[in-house]
């Protein structure tokens, strides 16, 4: 978990909260969360108006940095 933090905070500028197995992110123009539980990842992505004509682009970004950190299957 401290590596994705490291990533929200360093990578997209974004404030992180953390608490215990979940973390809460904002940076203009998205928030979120992901949470960890024995061996499930949860999470989501809100996206203001000026982020939706790339949530494609973000969408695959995403799936990008989830296999690096966890390993693809």
């Amino acid at each position: 978990m401290s590596a994705l933090i490291e990533y929200l905070e360093e990578t997209l500028n974004a404030t992180v909260k953390r608490s215990t197995g979940r973390i809460t992110f904002k940076g203009k123009g998205y928030g979120g969360h992901v949470a960890l539980d024995a061996g499930t990842v949860e999470g989501s992505v809100r996206l203001g108006v000026m982020m939706k004509p790339l949530k494609g682009v973000i969408s695959r970004e995403i799936g990008k940095v989830l296999d690096h950190y966890l390993g693809a299957a």
